[in-house]
């Protein structure tokens, strides 16, 4: 990413995505690492997020990442104002703060999979605790390869069908969904 946000690269390791290979497991794997990149792409780039010098977020304000300040109408932002406010993003920026900032990533870890195993029933995956920022590109990456949730119960489950709200996400999953067929089962 550079200052304004408008140029991206997406590097990927090899051993983690090989589509030239004979196995189902690692090319379902390879398909979900590059629809969650992608999902970072989306909600990352300086349509939704603008550079900023800002540095502590302020409750009510659009949110911040590494980035910079999510746009108010961004993806990031409404998916944060709805799923992470109060409590949950209080502790997670309690948990950054006191355990990720420091040498000890282990503790870092073991805190936020703390953080994910207290609100389970909120995130699809362990890893959407890391932060709102893979919680929403998880969340997007279920949206695209899994059928859509009639009658969500769980924050979870909501958080996959934010994304229907928005044609245009929409349309990718669409895309998406078709040219992954030759790869996947």
């Amino acid at each position: 990413m550079n200052k304004r946000n408008d140029q991206w690269q997406l590097v990927i390791d090899t051993l983690d995505v090989n589509f030239r290979s004979k196995d189902k497991t690692r090319l379902r794997e390879s398909v979900y690492t590059l629809i969650h990149e992608f999902g970072h792409l989306l909600t990352l780039n300086n349509t939704q997020i603008r550079p900023t010098s800002k540095s502590q977020q302020v409750e009510g304000a659009p949110y911040l990442t590494v980035e910079g300040e999510a746009y108010k109408y961004s993806y990031l932002n409404k998916f944060v104002s709805l799923f992470w406010k109060g409590k949950l993003l209080d502790r997670w920026d309690y948990i950054k703060e006191r355990h990720c900032f420091i040498e000890d990533s282990e503790l870092c870890i073991e805190k936020l999979f703390g953080l994910y195993t207290e609100n389970y029933s909120d995130f699809v995956t362990d890893y959407a605790a890391e932060s709102p920022e893979e919680d929403i590109v998880e969340s997007w990456t279920y949206f695209v390869l899994k059928d859509k949730v009639k009658k969500p119960r769980t924050i979870a489950q909501k958080k996959i069908n934010f994304f229907y709200q928005y044609p245009e996400l929409v349309a990718y999953r669409a895309s998406i969904r078709n040219n992954i067929k030759k790869y996947i089962q």
